[in-house]
């Protein structure tokens, strides 16, 4: 409602088009692109989260950290339910 105000012409996405199209086509850029910054490291660390959500819902989440360019990095690579 608030993106409509602004622009009357907006048209917000479809969930089909959300979830067929557009979610995909970014994630697989950006695993592209977690790749490719990933080639570049020597060192990195592996971690896993386990977490429930208030549905009571369980799931497990990987990441890897790393240090690139003095800075701290952290990707999420997976969650899992």
């Amino acid at each position: 409602e608030i993106i409509s105000t602004l622009n009357l012409r907006y048209q917000s996405p479809s969930r089909d088009m959300l979830s067929n199209t557009l979610i995909p086509a970014w994630y697989a850029v950006e695993k592209e692109n977690v790749e490719k910054e990933l080639q570049d490291v020597r060192d990195v660390a592996v971690t896993a989260d386990g977490w429930t959500s208030i549905a009571q819902d369980h799931y497990l989440t990987v990441s890897v950290h790393y240090v690139r360019e003095g800075s701290m990095k952290e990707k999420v690579l997976h969650t899992r339910a």
